[in-house]
């Protein structure tokens, strides 16, 4: 038997040889999620996804995305430099199917309890594979600062 760790890269592997040969555009909406006791598959082809697989063991992961409408190559190159790139409504519901974020409403009961202010926005990014919920803050002076939390664990990042 293959270690878990070899048999999920084999795993994604034959999953992304399968999507390269399917054109987007023919396979609309299409997605798998598979929870196999631990182990987190979900693959999509197609809408606003474009390709993508991701795999995750317990708190870890490996994530393959492969474009997508209204991705360019400037978002790529930002993706791949680690600049944050805001998710979309759709991706971030996934993020939190996938137990890879938190529901925004249980962060944000943890972000009100440290603001010194308002919230009066949030989003879910991603810097360098890792997802952040991102919070503005509008204090009584009436500055803006920012919060980040942790998607997965819902801990301030400090």
């Amino acid at each position: 038997m293959l270690p878990r760790t070899v048999f999920l890269r084999l795993l994604a592997l034959l999953f992304s040889l399968a999507l390269l040969a399917i054109s987007p555009a023919k396979a609309q909406g299409l997605g798998l999620d598979i929870d196999l006791g631990g182990i987190d598959i979900d693959l999509n082809v197609g809408g606003g996804s474009g390709l993508g697989l991701d795999v995750g063991v317990g708190d870890t992961g490996l994530e393959l995305n492969l474009g997508g409408a209204g991705r360019g190559d400037v978002d790529a190159l930002d993706a791949a430099l680690g600049a944050p790139m805001t998710l979309s409504q759709e991706a971030a519901l996934q993020a939190v199917r996938s137990r890879r974020a938190m529901p925004l409403d249980e962060v944000m009961l943890r972000a009100q309890l440290i603001a010194d202010g308002e919230i009066i926005d949030a989003e879910l990014i991603a810097v360098r594979n890792v997802l952040l919920y991102a919070f503005k803050v509008l204090n009584r002076a009436g500055r803006v600062s920012e919060l980040y939390f942790y998607a997965r664990s819902g801990m301030p990042v400090e």
